[in-house]
């Protein structure tokens, strides 16, 4: 689903980007022209060190590591008084104060990703 023409509602999972990595969230709060979002608390379940199968796979190299493999995360309600989203004359929902073309723009459902090559 596209965030175009989105109508969110409060308790909806929600995502959205700051460059590389990609937040998850809960919409707490929502007005005609504005949506606020807490971020959600996320638990790695895959990590190298997990044991699991489908376990991410870290080697040397780049600013931190290279990363292979999915991950999959565990999500609980986060705390805080959040992030607020505005909606912009494109029909995007973007951070407050961010630019319009550039800004993370607030997406339908919980994923979560961390770039861990920086």
């Amino acid at each position: 689903m596209d965030e175009q023409n989105t109508t969110f509602k409060v308790g909806d999972g929600v995502h959205w980007s700051g460059y590389s990595d990609v937040y998850a969230g809960t919409v707490t709060r929502v007005t005609a022209k504005s949506v606020w979002v807490v971020e959600d608390e996320a638990k790695l379940l895959n990590g190298a060190d997990s044991g699991e199968s489908d376990a991410l796979i870290f080697y040397p190299g780049g600013f931190s590591a290279h990363v292979t493999g999915r991950q999959r995360y565990a999500f609980s309600p986060g705390t805080g008084t959040g992030t607020r989203f505005t909606l912009r004359a494109n029909g995007r929902w973007v951070e407050a104060g961010s630019n319009p073309v550039r800004g993370a723009a607030l997406s339908p459902g919980r994923v979560k990703h961390h770039d861990y090559n920086f």
